[in-house]
């Protein structure tokens, strides 16, 4: 510690979701704290992206009732935001033609039992495959083996139950196919969405840009609270020094007492490398592996809809609609999401165009040439959240370094919920042993 302040000196490197968390909660506990982001716009993975042709998400995300980590803290620094800036909707899933599934607005159990009894394009027994599942995974008792996958936890479910239900909530949430997801982490999610209140199973859609929902007001929050935001500051270099910890960006050096590494694993380790004693934490960071995600935004004729705000699609290579008309009143916009890994279709970025624009009119009828288009593809967009990953904890070796981020040690995937939890968790273990 400084001996000219009674608090640490925090710096945080890393401004996406979990780093700002952690910012938040210790600027408002007067922490003083200096957050460092290498890009210009914070938020990670969930972002605005600026181009010349406009602006954009980097990506389509959905949040559930249930994250009431990453809700709470998007209410700390913009009181009423979680109620504005989305579209909330009961859990459905609409593959045109094959199946669709809304829960009512009922109490749960009662929800569950009469949104499956509704369902259309199942047949009772595979309903009642569904159901007794669900009762499974929601008993406290309920536990799968460590190493178990996914598709091991479903092997006694009914084809079309895998292809229309379990599969696409697995890789809306954990972003990694059934043979490799973990079926423990899959489990818990749905034990959270699936319990409680019927209000944890609803599906939040962002009705304003990714900066906007929390990146830029938590900003702001830091800063009122004294904290410190250097954007488009790239710290190559940490160094062990007697009385702290130094930092390094083009030639600059800053000294803290403590630092929070909030960016990915493999930035992590990189830093963490040339640090003593610091070997057990690289190489469980250098075990993980890594999930894409492409979004395409494809720009129609303002006519051009879907039947609702998002859809599925019965295609390996492209997976969700979202229509942005319903959220941020963009006519004509569709987002199309494919997640995880898959074989992509031939010809580069234009034949995924091409392809993606016959699988939506497999899926919604004829459609006119798309105006515009455009594709965000991230190779390494989450962790893989695979059976039997070991995950490490907030504290590593040394007293002077904490890890924050959805691949930390937790319940959940790689989702927004994941990060903020370890980004507040992080911060509170820092600051009780500070």
């Amino acid at each position: 510690m400084s001996p000219a302040s009674p608090f640490p000196r925090i710096a945080i490197v890393g401004g996406g979701w979990a780093g700002l968390a952690a910012g938040v909660w210790l600027a408002r506990h007067g922490a003083p704290i200096t957050l460092f982001e290498a890009g210009r716009e914070a938020g990670g993975r969930a972002r605005l992206v600026r181009a010349r042709d406009g602006e954009t998400d980097n990506g389509q995300h959905i949040l559930l009732g249930a994250y009431t980590e990453v809700l709470g803290m998007m209410e700390t620094v913009s009181p009423g935001s979680a109620q504005r800036h989305f579209l909330r909707l009961p859990l459905t899933l609409d593959f045109p033609g094959h199946f669709h599934l809304a829960l009512p607005r009922l109490p749960t159990p009662l929800n569950l039992a009469l949104g499956l009894l509704a369902a259309r394009g199942l047949s009772f027994k595979t309903k009642w495959a569904i159901a007794r599942l669900m009762g499974r995974v929601r008993s406290p008792e309920f536990r799968a083996l460590p190493d178990y996958s996914a598709a091991q936890l479903l092997a006694s479910q009914p084809k079309a139950a895998i292809d229309y239900l379990w599969a696409p909530l697995c890789l809306s949430a954990l972003n990694t196919p059934l043979h490799k997801a973990s079926a423990n982490i899959f489990a818990n999610v749905l034990k959270d969405a699936l319990s409680g209140p019927r209000s944890r199973s609803d599906m939040l859609l962002p009705r304003t840009d990714l900066s906007r929902l929390f990146p830029v007001p938590a900003i702001g929050d830091i800063e009122h609270h004294g904290g410190e935001v250097r954007l488009g500051t790239r710290i190559s270099t940490i160094t062990a020094a007697i009385h702290g910890i130094d930092l390094e960006s083009h030639g600059r050096t800053w000294r803290f007492d403590r630092v929070i590494l909030a960016c990915a694993p493999h930035h992590a380790a990189h830093l963490l490398t040339p640090l003593p004693d610091m070997q057990d934490t690289c190489r469980a960071l250098r075990a993980f592996r890594y999930q894409p995600i492409v979004t395409a935004y494809l720009d129609y004729p303002e006519a051009v809809t879907l039947p609702f705000p998002f859809i599925g699609l019965a295609d390996e290579a492209a997976h969700f609609a979202f229509d942005q008309r319903y959220t941020h009143s963009r006519a004509g916009r569709l987002a199309v999401v494919t997640s995880a890994e898959h074989i992509a279709p031939p010809n580069g970025q234009l034949g995924r165009i091409r392809h993606i624009h016959q699988t939506l009119q497999d899926s919604v009828g004829p459609l006119p040439e798309p105006n515009a288009w455009r594709i965000i593809e991230e190779k390494r967009a989450t962790f893989e959240c695979s059976a039997g990953l070991k995950r490490p904890g907030n504290a590593t070796e040394s007293p002077k370094v904490y890890l924050a981020g959805d691949y930390t040690l937790g319940p959940y995937p790689a989702t927004l919920e994941g990060a903020v939890r370890s980004g507040v968790q992080c911060a509170q273990l820092l600051w009780s042993k500070a």
